[in-house]
């Protein structure tokens, strides 16, 4: 609610979250009402328009410059072939007053770009592309599941310079997981991490997944394999449904590498996984291909088989211990650079 001039303006959210997102604006000269719609219809939607390449327009915000300006913030998502997997983030645009009530600049469709006379601020970077952990504390771009990253689960200390995961449950869970992951914020990007772990048996893991959900996700990751010894395998969950795509023909690591370095590369409509031993993995050459591609529409708010999702994909670090003793997985670093 807001009180601009001889009017109390009440910004309210409509359509649900989803492609009938709106928001709307009543007024009233009194605070109790009664509350007078706009008769324009909606501040903002995309809902008439699924060619706009900004779609669930809505719950929005207000706000007056110091210069006079007016702009608001919104909710909103980026669709690509109707699947979100950036899930819900927030845009702005300009506002202007006519009759007394606000109008968005261009019309009540959101734009991709907008004029402002807002004076550019350069915030500093609080995400370094390659974290090396050598912080006593976690980067505040990564999250953890539903509970506080606690010191007997992750820790910045137990080997400094690493951020040591204990092997708690599998990414399947829906209590406690050793999982540390940051949003996807493009659909071009590419994300690595280096671990030392050193797994007994088939019940230990620890990789990088890319992870929308307990029932939605695929990870790439270091296990023991009792004929092979340690192997990078990858395991994916579809809506429930499990699988190792790789089907026998998990990747044998050498003997002695103390590093293992794993790659997701975002490709728009698909992904993929690589692998490297080198101990410098920064030369391409030194990269290659686990040989699977998996499509990003299956991370994405539509695809859920859920009311309200809304979170988008992640990714991020994990190490599960199935069978209790907690082993821990050193990541000696975590990388996400985008590539637009």
């Amino acid at each position: 609610m807001y009180r601009v001039g001889e009017y109390y303006y009440l910004l309210t959210a409509e359509g649900g979250t989803g492609f009938g997102h709106q928001a709307t604006i009543a007024r009233s000269s009194h605070i109790e009402g009664p509350y007078e719609i706009n008769p324009s219809g909606p501040l903002i939607t995309s809902r008439n328009n699924p060619d706009n390449p900004i779609q669930k327009a809505g719950h929005a915000s207000m706000v007056q410059t110091a210069a006079g300006s007016w702009y608001m913030v919104y909710l909103m998502s980026r669709p690509v072939g109707g699947y979100s997997a950036l899930g819900r983030e927030t845009s702005i645009c300009r506002l202007e007053w006519r009759d007394g009530w606000p109008f968005v600049v261009g019309g009540s469709e959101p734009t991709a770009t907008i004029e402002g006379n807002l004076p550019e601020h350069v915030w500093p970077s609080d995400c370094p592309i390659i974290d090396h952990f050598d912080s006593e504390k976690l980067n505040m771009m990564f999250q953890s599941m539903r509970i506080p990253l606690t010191e007997d689960i992750g820790n910045l200390t137990a080997r400094p310079g690493h951020l040591r995961l204990y092997g708690r449950e599998s990414l399947t869970s829906a209590f406690t997981q050793a999982h540390v992951a940051r949003r996807w914020q493009s659909l071009d990007f590419d994300a690595a991490v280096g671990l030392a772990f050193e797994p007994k048996n088939f019940q230990q893991m620890a990789g990088i997944t890319n992870y929308y959900n307990t029932v939605n996700w695929t990870a790439c990751y270091v296990t023991h394999h009792e004929e092979k010894g340690r192997v990078i395998e990858v395991m994916t969950a579809d809506n429930n449904v499990y699988a190792s795509p790789l089907n026998g023909k998990e990747i044998v690591v050498p003997e002695g590498a103390e590093y293992i370095h794993l790659r997701a590369q975002i490709r728009g409509a698909t992904y993929a996984y690589q692998y490297s031993f080198a101990e410098n993995p920064k030369n391409e050459n030194n990269w290659n291909d686990v040989g699977l591609t998996f499509e990003t529409y299956k991370l994405s708010d539509e695809y859920m088989h859920a009311p309200a999702a809304f979170t988008g994909a992640f990714v991020g670090m994990f190490c599960s211990d199935i069978s209790g003793a907690k082993i821990a997985a050193d990541f000696d670093y975590f990388m996400y650079k985008e590539n637009q």
